[in-house]
């Protein structure tokens, strides 16, 4: 048994755990940070992420495939660099108003739409045609800096070798200037308490079982990986219902299209005009090519196989009631319900109509298998943690989309690391 102390030990390198240690160590704490994934430079391609990726509920065993990242970053490595505001409904819901904190990320890390040298020809042409139809299409905020993105890249979801997306590691990497410890490769399995109060974390690591004492616990292990945590050290509660964001790709080929989505940068532009009415959301957005070609085969769509790299895609993603359940092994159990199906496919019509009108080809219209992106609802602010994301257990915080309290159907990141902060500070301002 490897056994560690410190003051605060974080469970997760993703945007909330990365947010966190950051704020701990430039208030002067002392902090660890643990990291299940490895540490590991090598980013921006396949080969490079595939080790770097948790497939274990890739296929449909009873709930939509879905993937996420482990290693130093966590899912920020694999995500589109779309920003979306913390959702009103969570300061209506619990009281905290994580607006202030929204704004303070969008100035530090200049979070901003494309500029026009940067909207690829896919992009465009989706957009157009979605304003033609009178839908209010339009460029999203992005955690991309213009400077360092070059057009027809196509690698924000393999990580991004040139730095242009930002990912949690930079947090990660300021906070080690200043202090912070990672352990990469060490697995949290749950919290030590002792008397109600947390004491620490215990799980593997390369050498073996460890434990590292400390005097508070942040856990930021996601939507999946926290309720396990949580589970495991005694926390009933959590897991007990999770939402995933299902979401399907729509295709079609255009004649005389020299480049497709797969080089764009993903999510360039989109529209938020049927989330509130009708449960979704539509953006310019292909897999990878390798992800294409793995869904053609599930699709039985033989024809398109050559097409990949002059394919548009729009991507539908619906808001996903919470229901279901993770257990303390990990496994999950959560049907595609009624609703969202309704949602799918509502949205996959109206993605078909843009392609459409974007001048693709009838007949090479196909729509991939369901999938699902950035789940959370897993120990929600109210049930699993208080207002000041605290778990039962006195000493013990949680920060990430596991204690949003209602299905959400936006990505996270800016809201994770809202969170990250949050917590932070009450950890801070109840010091003794």
């Amino acid at each position: 048994m490897t056994t560690i102390e410190t003051e605060v030990v974080v469970v997760g390198s993703g945007p909330g755990g990365a947010s966190a240690a950051r704020e701990l160590v430039r208030a002067g704490k002392q902090v660890t940070l643990l990291e299940w994934g490895s540490d590991s430079e090598w980013i921006g391609s396949h080969l490079s992420m595939l080790p770097k990726i948790d497939l274990k509920y890739a296929l449909p065993l009873g709930h939509a495939m879905m993937v996420r990242g482990i290693a130093t970053g966590g899912s920020s490595l694999i995500y589109c660099g779309t920003a979306t505001r913390p959702a009103a409904f969570i300061k209506r819901q619990t009281g905290i108003d994580l607006g202030p904190l929204a704004e303070e990320f969008e100035r530090e890390l200049k979070i901003a739409p494309l500029p026009e040298r940067l909207v690829g020809d896919a992009a465009r042409r989706i957009m157009d045609a979605a304003n033609a139809l009178g839908i209010n299409w339009e460029l999203l905020p992005k955690f991309i800096d213009p400077e360092k993105c070059v057009p027809d890249c196509g690698e924000c979801m393999l990580g991004c070798r040139r730095g242009a997306k930002w990912s949690s590691r930079f947090f990660v990497r300021e906070a080690q200037s200043l202090g912070l410890t990672l352990r990469s490769g060490w697995k949290a399995d749950e919290v030590i308490h002792e008397q109600g109060r947390a004491r620490g974390v215990r799980g593997r690591g390369p050498d073996g079982p460890f434990e590292v004492r400390a005097h508070r616990v942040l856990v930021s292990a996601g939507g999946l990986g926290t309720p396990i945590i949580l589970k495991r050290s005694g926390i009933e509660q959590a897991g007990r219902g999770f939402f995933s964001d299902p979401l399907v790709f729509t295709y079609g080929v255009r004649e005389g299209q020299q480049k497709g989505s797969i080089y764009d940068v993903p999510m360039t532009a989109g529209t938020w005009q049927f989330h509130a009415s009708e449960g979704f959301m539509l953006t310019d957005l292909a897999e990878t090519w390798l992800l294409m070609l793995s869904s053609l085969g599930l699709k039985f769509r033989a024809d398109q196989i050559f097409n990949p790299g002059k394919t548009l895609g729009v991507m539908t993603k619906v808001k996903d009631p919470i229901s279901g359940t993770i257990d303390a092994d990990g496994e999950l159990k959560k049907e595609i319900e009624p609703v969202v199906k309704q949602r799918l496919a509502l949205g996959d019509q109206r993605a078909r109509e843009i392609l459409l009108k974007a001048g693709v080809k009838k007949s090479s219209l196909w729509t991939a298998p369901v999938k699902a992106a950035h789940p959370g609802g897993s120990a929600p602010i109210g049930k699993v943690v208080d207002q000041n994301l605290e778990t039962q257990i006195k000493g013990c915080y949680v920060a990430d989309s596991s204690v949003v309290p209602d299905e959400l159907g936006t990505p996270v990141v800016l809201l994770a690391l809202c969170l990250g902060k949050y917590a932070a500070g009450k950890m801070i301002s109840t010091w003794n």
